[in-house]
């Protein structure tokens, strides 16, 4: 608990209630911890310590995400690659486009993520199961069922490309007259 509280000392996001807890249970002498009067104390530290190692220290991450990974589940799929890849080009051609007219047209990733799920289980119903090498590996066109893992790279995909550049102001100011 000493390492938690280390690790989490100045994280806004962690539970105040907790941190005070564990601020209490560190402050009592080790010699009074083995009598029976700090026993509820112990409990709640004890399952604060197996939530930290064994899961996400924040309740709202714990309750949507599992604390394992299913290795069976494909990422690097060729199917996840062009959805996201049309996305980007899609999502950065009309951010772009648009950045500088009144009033902006801006499209998130949030679009992305919500039109990426119908086009990642409509390819993995009309994709054929073609399987070829590609330096090696052996890989295919429709690896099985559309899955969370390509339906997340898609989504960081979009994140990352919609954005328009820092530079693209540079050379907007180059054209402006003086």
């Amino acid at each position: 608990m000493q390492q938690v509280l280390e690790f989490h000392q100045y994280d806004q996001n962690f539970p105040h209630s907790v941190m005070m807890k564990i601020k209490e249970f560190l402050a009592i002498p080790e010699n009074e911890l083995e009598n029976g009067e700090h026993s509820e104390l112990i409990r709640e530290m004890k399952l604060e310590a197996i939530l930290v190692t064994e899961n996400s220290p924040y309740a709202e991450v714990r309750a949507i995400v599992e604390n394992w990974d299913d290795h069976e589940l494909h990422v690097s799929t060729i199917r996840a690659y062009i959805i996201g890849s049309l996305f980007v080009f899609g999502g950065a051609f009309v951010n772009q486009l648009f950045t500088n007219r009144q009033p902006s047209v801006t499209i998130l990733a949030n679009v992305a993520q919500l039109l990426a799920y119908p086009c990642g289980t409509g390819l993995a119903k009309i994709l054929p199961d073609k399987r070829f090498k590609f330096f090696g590996t052996e890989m295919s066109l429709n690896p099985g069922p559309f899955n969370k893992k390509e339906h997340m790279l898609i989504t960081i995909m979009a994140t990352v490309g919609f954005h328009t550049p820092y530079t693209n102001n540079i050379i907007i100011s180059q054209f402006l007259p003086m």
